[in-house]
């Protein structure tokens, strides 16, 4: 995950939700668990570093479900499995298994709205992921994503060095 430039050296930090303390979302057609954030009203776990939003999601054929992303937010659809229509703002598209969707509000001061319609017959299985949009340049490589190449080297330094912890 990016982070803004002013938190890219914090501590590192994580978060455990369990399958039990995520609520879910039932509607006719639909059961979307809120891993992180909320939907429609539920909220479910805090993101630690930054507003972010979580849906792990199942429908039927021809059955829909509706999220907002938060205003300034940018979102990231994937169709898992089956095959899912996507309808942002009167655009539809249809994702089949393994296809993604990444979208940005073209209005800062007003949600995204995202609905999700299932297409297949059998299982259809989405994620939808949200979160603030980072509008700054960043460097990926490896795990690493820093604002310029120096801070590629200097992080990879101190990874290859021992500096990063452990996993216990």
């Amino acid at each position: 995950m990016n982070l803004p430039a002013r938190l890219k050296h914090s501590v590192p930090d994580s978060l455990h939700v369990r399958r039990g303390d995520m609520p879910i979302l039932e509607g006719t057609g639909y059961r979307v668990k809120i891993v992180l954030g909320e939907s429609n009203g539920i909220a479910g776990a805090k993101s630690i570093a930054l507003p972010f939003t979580a849906l792990d999601g199942h429908i039927q054929a021809e059955a829909s479900f509706s999220h907002e992303a938060q205003k300034q937010h940018s979102a990231w659809i994937y169709a898992i499995d089956g095959s899912i229509e996507v309808d942002i703002d009167s655009t539809e598209l249809v994702l089949q298994q393994g296809e993604s969707l990444a979208v940005k509000s073209t209005n800062d001061h007003q949600a995204l709205p995202i609905r999700v319609i299932g297409k297949s017959d059998t299982n259809n299985y989405f994620v939808i992921l949200s979160g603030e949009t980072v509008q700054e340049s960043f460097v990926q490589q490896g795990p690493f994503a820093m604002s310029n190449m120096e801070e590629i080297r200097e992080v990879t330094q101190r990874y290859q060095n021992g500096e990063l912890g452990s996993l216990a």
